[in-house]
């Protein structure tokens, strides 16, 4: 039953993480004209929760792994379960260096629009 509880538990971490990944916001603010007025630090949160999501999900399917073996009418699914949890595992390395890159290329592309940002501001108190 301790299996039970804590999978119920998991399951509702995932849902929660996976709607708050999808509630934050991927872009950073533009004003009327389509010019960039500032950058959000949300997007870096939710590319570190899609990150956490993965372990998440990888606990998650060992509970249900280890709930199948102990249950003597799903024990035909622990097979299953457990070979989707290994092969997300074996593959956990490749997803975290996915994530760094990932974060990397939002870093970069963020640089440049703040260089763009500093060059208006330096526009506006050449114009003043």
């Amino acid at each position: 039953i301790i299996y039970d509880v804590l999978l119920i538990l998991m399951f509702l971490l995932d849902l929660l993480v996976i709607f708050i990944i999808i509630s934050l916001e991927v872009e950073n603010p533009r004003d009327e004209e389509g010019n960039f007025i500032g950058l959000t630090l949300k997007k870096y949160g939710r590319i570190v929760l899609i990150g956490i999501s993965y372990g998440l999900i990888l606990i998650t399917l060992n509970l249900m792994n280890a709930a199948a073996l102990n249950l003597s009418g799903a024990t035909q699914f622990a097979g299953i379960i457990g070979g989707i949890f290994l092969a997300m595992l074996s593959v956990a390395w490749i997803w975290t260096l996915s994530i760094i890159i990932w974060i990397a290329l939002v870093i970069w592309d963020d640089g440049k629009i703040v260089k763009e940002i500093r060059a208006r501001l330096e526009e506006m108190e050449n114009v003043v």
